[in-house]
């Protein structure tokens, strides 16, 4: 090996060595400097805070009381004229319900019948067993099987049905039901049977 090349490794070697002292020497800085500024960014109440928060919330009573207290107090804050056309509201959608009941007693009262309703009716609660006549519900096109029932006249298959009978539970399973629209579902049965029920 020449002295140049003697010379070059020797300096190679140094700065190598230096370099490598350098690195270690920058890591160390910066781990230091960057290991205080994140403990101070932890520690600080923000962090704190963030870090102890609830994972959730616990609920107390019923929640439709609680969603609707907010909204209360923001109908009160923003002024009376909008508390006035909520008054409003309530009493047009109390005066409508009102309506509903009363003309569904005038129509229970008087007899009357809406078939094109009672068909609606039929089509949701009762067409899947007087359809096919599942557990001796008599079916929709059969005279025969509605014969033995007539003589109870409307007011007879009205009770049948509203309290249940048999297989059928009460309103056929449809709580909501009216008893208009019980009539009118029993009205269009009858109609398509081709028989008519007395009273």
């Amino acid at each position: 090996m020449s002295k140049a090349d003697d010379v070059f490794w020797r300096q190679f070697g140094i700065i190598l060595i230096l370099l490598t002292v350098f690195g270690f020497a920058m890591y160390f800085v910066a781990n230091s400097i960057a290991g205080k500024a994140y403990a101070k960014m932890n520690s600080s109440p923000d962090a704190v805070l963030a870090r102890i928060a609830p994972v959730g919330e616990s609920r107390v009573g019923d929640p439709a009381a609680q969603t609707q207290a907010p909204a209360q107090a923001t109908a009160v804050d923003t002024g009376s004229s909008q508390a006035q056309e909520s008054r409003t509201e309530t009493v047009a959608a109390a005066s409508d319900t009102a309506a509903s009941v009363s003309s569904d007693q005038t129509a229970a009262a008087s007899g009357s019948v809406d078939i094109a309703a009672g068909e609606q009716i039929y089509q949701t609660a009762c067409f899947a067993c007087h359809m096919t006549g599942v557990a001796q519900a008599p079916k929709l096109d059969d005279p025969a099987a509605w014969e033995p029932r007539l003589a109870q006249g409307m007011a007879g298959l009205l009770q049948a049905v509203t309290n249940g009978k048999g297989a059928m539970p009460p309103k056929g399973g449809f709580a909501h039901l009216t008893e208009t629209e019980l009539r009118n579902a029993i009205a269009f049965m009858l109609d398509k049977a081709g028989v008519e029920a007395g009273g």
